[in-house]
């Protein structure tokens, strides 16, 4: 089953709750760890969750659309166990912030350190980087003095 027939699937299965069973399923979750309920709410959303995903993954095409699924999950699950019901929000629109949050700092803890440089200068010192680094843990430099030599050889 490809990922987008089961994200059809997810979708049909579990259509999306009226706001007031949502709230009735949180405080469940809340008050009486009520595990179906959680599983009910959670599932019933998923629809926001795959929307959000597919919004960052084309931005960020380096960044596995499964993972942020996961994250935009364990949103959810910090939106269900903080909710206010007091408040004068949907869940809904609350557990976006958490979806968002979640998926945005994936990207930032994932996203690559080190960019290719653009100019000849900047490709040479990358492709010699590596090198210089092995060489510099062979010689049996670690920490701070490795970086030193590594600095030097490199003339940065």
């Amino acid at each position: 089953m490809q990922t987008s027939d089961f994200i059809n699937d997810a979708i049909k299965q579990h259509p999306v709750l009226p706001a007031d069973k949502q709230i009735q399923l949180v405080n469940r979750w809340q008050d009486a760890s009520d595990e179906a309920s959680l599983e009910k709410l959670i599932l019933s959303n998923m629809k926001a969750v795959f929307r959000e995903a597919s919004k960052v993954k084309k931005k960020n095409y380096y960044i596995s659309y499964e993972d942020l699924v996961q994250e935009g999950i364990a949103g959810l699950l910090k939106a269900a166990n903080m909710f206010d019901s007091k408040q004068e929000v949907t869940f809904l629109t609350y557990a976006m912030w958490w979806i968002k949050a979640n998926m945005r700092r994936y990207v930032m803890d994932y996203r690559s350190v080190v960019r290719m440089g653009t100019t000849r200068d900047d490709r040479t010192l990358f492709s010699n980087l590596s090198k210089t680094l092995r060489e510099a843990e062979e010689a049996g430099y670690t920490g701070e003095e490795k970086l030193s030599i590594v600095s030097k050889k490199l003339n940065v």
